[in-house]
């Protein structure tokens, strides 16, 4: 999660350079706009651009092979601990469905112990409470989840 922020700060930081780069150059007079150099690339991935790659042969030989098995061996090992968070997560709500269910079972339990001792008010609210708590988690997920500007889904 902390890997995915900074990446994320990370790509923030080198657009808003690119941006100040790009609002220099436009405040000098046109002149000066056409000496400077016509090419300017900008590169981002998990491997680096393949120029630099050949720079990095060249300076160490063998280097660019121990980037790409790193690189892959990282690939696998995020693959694996994402995988592990999904398995986690779909035993926690699998533990999460059966235990509402079993309270949702005693309290109809409840509720009909309420009906036979002549308690109507309560044995309705026991009846209730289930039916509520059932409802409600799906009421406030569909609150909590908007559409953002560009289109896409959040939660809040």
């Amino acid at each position: 999660m902390k890997d995915q922020s900074e990446k994320q700060s990370n790509s923030v930081d080198s657009s808003n350079q690119l941006e100040e780069i790009i609002d220099d150059v436009q405040k000098l007079p046109r002149s000066d706009q056409d000496k400077l150099v016509k090419k300017m690339e900008v590169y981002s991935g998990q491997f680096p651009h393949p120029n630099i790659l050949k720079e990095f042969e060249n300076i160490c030989p063998g280097i660019s092979e121990k980037i790409f098995v790193t690189g892959l061996e990282n690939s696998k090992k995020q693959y694996q601990l994402d995988e592990k968070a999904m398995d986690y997560t779909q035993k926690d709500n699998r533990r999460g469905q059966w235990m509402g269910f079993i309270l949702a079972l005693v309290f109809i339990i409840v509720g009909a112990a309420f009906v036979f001792k002549g308690y109507p008010y309560l044995s309705l609210a026991a009846f209730l409470a289930p039916v509520v708590g059932v409802v409600a988690p799906f009421v406030t997920k569909k609150n909590a989840t908007s559409i953002s500007e560009d289109g896409e889904e959040t939660s809040d």
